[in-house]
């Protein structure tokens, strides 16, 4: 998928284009993500529930993250395997 990133939510966890689906499982500061970066995402799509992403991948949410996957956790997200910054 490729698509615009429209939030950085927090270290783990960002979304992308108008639906703003999340990213989850890719350390989006390390790869210096931005707000407006067009990014190429591979991964798998699937209902975003916290704890299952946290145990089955791994990843450590922040406060702001958990609070954000609440919210939203019957919406499909994409638990990422790669993300890379593309020029549009």
């Amino acid at each position: 998928m490729q698509n615009e990133v429209t939030e950085i939510v927090g270290p783990n966890l960002f979304t992308v284009g108008e639906d703003d689906t999340p990213v989850v499982g890719v350390d989006a500061a390390a790869q210096d993500i931005q707000d407006g970066d067009f990014v190429q995402v591979t991964g798998t799509v699937r209902q975003v529930l916290e704890t299952d992403i946290e145990t089955g991948w791994g990843v450590d949410f922040d406060d702001d993250e958990t609070s954000y996957l609440v919210e939203r956790e019957l919406d499909l997200g994409v638990v990422a395997e790669d993300v890379q910054v593309i020029e549009e």
